[in-house]
């Protein structure tokens, strides 16, 4: 991942905050962050966002970044909705440990606690979600969906 899109994917901001924040626009951010390179962009659109996300210009050059979800646009994420799903198992799981949404949050290393209700939304959370807590238990992602659900594991998403 490209440095720009992945601090400003950690520091929870949207394309569209970013923009705000620097005076540009939206299509200007996904310019830089698709073609990150000192030669595709001028100096100072690049100082903009270093000052913004208060990270050097090379860092945010940088091409060998992890993928970050990108939960910064609610829009992406669904409407906001009081319920979950009762059989997903990080649900069952966040329920039985009495785990806070924001406490989630960070175990999920997702920005905000409404990334963890989509997650708890689901039918079946993404296979890496699921290894988090099953790295918790001790067990295999297997293990902790037989714990925590009843369907079988090909409904598992891979990532």
């Amino acid at each position: 991942m490209v440095g720009l899109a992945y601090y400003r994917i950690h520091e929870g901001l949207s394309k569209q905050k970013l923009a705000e924040m620097t005076e540009l626009s939206t299509f200007t951010i996904n310019k830089y962050e698709h073609y990150a390179s000192i030669e595709n962009g001028m100096c100072c659109v690049w100082m903009k966002f270093s000052d913004c996300l208060n990270v050097s210009v090379e860092e945010l050059l940088r091409t060998d970044l992890p993928d970050l979800e990108d939960f910064t646009d609610l829009r992406k994420v669904g409407k906001t909705s009081d319920t979950v799903n009762p059989n997903n198992p990080i649900a069952i799981y966040r329920d039985q440990e009495r785990i806070s949404f924001q406490k989630l949050a960070e175990q999920l290393n997702v920005p905000h606690k409404e990334c963890a209700r989509q997650i708890c939304v689901r039918k079946m959370p993404k296979r890496k979600y699921l290894e988090t807590f099953a790295q918790y238990e001790h067990i295999t992602v297997n293990e902790f969906i037989r714990r925590y659900h009843n369907t079988n594991t090909k409904e598992i998403e891979h990532q």
